[in-house]
């Protein structure tokens, strides 16, 4: 089973063989191998789940090795959606290897990734109503041992309730932006930006209306926001350390 502290080495065969002549899938991503996991909001409230971090690579191989994740409301009974992209170890994913079924992502040495549930707008779920995810795995490697897909720091982000303008989270006050208000853009100062770091823009009723990824090692980010309508909205930085937040406004 998956472990918090050592994560999970998984394969079709108990031996780490992925080949048909052990019951594996090979190169070619099964609905039948996945590993599964859960999340349920807390009864009396309500989530918006923005993405999913993990850490992932097989052992000894990269031929054919692939990852796919997608999820479902209703346990698979009666829908399910691909992940709709995310960033990886170079950068945001190409259409082309996003993390869906059909456009897996190709694995090679350890990285993390971070996959979007939805493109825009995070995914609600309500009060006592869980969220089933999958990740599927691939190796086309003949060898019948050791070739484990390894899996850690399976996380989930998101956020609880509805984004409201008063809302303080930790480090709030290392989040600047300038010009404040802003027309055009403004710029958005915040920590050096790891790997996998998000800047978003809500509307006030929590609405995601931008989301930009900065450049790991940046301290600053440039925001457009010729798109947008007058008013005020709320921009969330996160990275590993945490999430910041701020309040900007756009004449």
């Amino acid at each position: 089973p998956y472990s918090k502290q050592y994560g999970q080495a998984l394969a079709p065969n108990a031996d780490g063989g992925w080949t048909s002549a052990v019951g594996g899938n090979g190169g070619n991503l099964s609905r039948t191998y996945y590993e599964q996991f859960t999340v349920t909001a807390a009864a009396g409230g309500q989530v918006r789940l923005d993405s999913l971090l993990l850490t992932a690579y097989v052992n000894l191989s990269t031929t054919n090795t692939k990852l796919a994740v997608v999820y479902s409301r209703s346990n698979f009974r009666t829908d399910s959606a691909d992940v709709s992209g995310g960033v990886g170890p170079t950068g945001v994913l190409l259409s082309s290897a996003n993390g869906g079924f059909l456009t897996p992502v190709l694995l090679t040495t350890s990285n993390t990734y971070r996959f979007n549930f939805l493109s825009a707008g995070g995914l609600p779920i309500q009060s006592g109503q869980t969220l089933t995810f999958r990740l599927y795995f691939s190796c086309g490697s003949s060898t019948l041992t050791t070739r484990f897909a390894l899996l850690k720091n399976v996380l989930v982000k998101g956020e609880a309730s509805v984004v409201t303008a008063t809302r303080a989270g930790s480090g709030a006050g290392r989040l600047q932006a300038y010009p404040n208000p802003g027309t055009d853009g403004l710029t958005v100062a915040h920590p050096a930006a790891s790997l996998g770091a998000t800047l978003v823009i809500f509307s006030l009723d929590g609405r995601q209306v931008t989301r930009l990824y900065p450049a790991a090692g940046t301290q600053e980010t440039r925001l457009p926001l010729q798109q947008l309508a007058s008013g005020t909205y709320l921009v969330h930085y996160t990275d590993a350390g945490g999430t910041w937040r701020t309040t900007i406004s756009k004449q």
